[in-house]
């Protein structure tokens, strides 16, 4: 899904890798890997083409560069939905208020 070089840290070390969204995580593999739960997920918002993940517990934001605008937009419905269903039925994700959608 992400481009084959995209950002993958909030000092912006651009690293060349693919973003996996698993049922229980977002996995980037590259040079770095970084894994995150969907439970640390404070917000993610689209950024024309790159999907901008903040963490809850970190000041740490991580930049995913897409091919281009759509598959951004896509990677942000899949991801607020993961978040949405890392949360059980009777517990209200508090990160889902906080996902938004950046226009284009």
């Amino acid at each position: 899904m992400s481009r084959p070089c995209g950002s993958a840290a909030a000092g912006r070390t651009d690293q060349c890798g693919h973003l996996e969204l698993t049922s229980e995580r977002l996995r980037f593999h590259g040079a770095l890997d970084v894994s995150v739960a969907w439970s640390e997920v404070a917000a993610v918002e689209r950024v024309s083409p790159e999907l901008v993940v903040s963490l809850a517990t970190s000041p740490r934001v991580l930049r995913f560069s897409c091919y281009a605008a759509p598959e951004a937009a896509r990677g942000l419905l899949i991801v607020r939905r993961l978040v949405d269903a890392s949360h059980g039925p009777d517990e209200q994700a508090p990160s889902s208020t906080s996902l938004s959608r950046t226009s284009p």
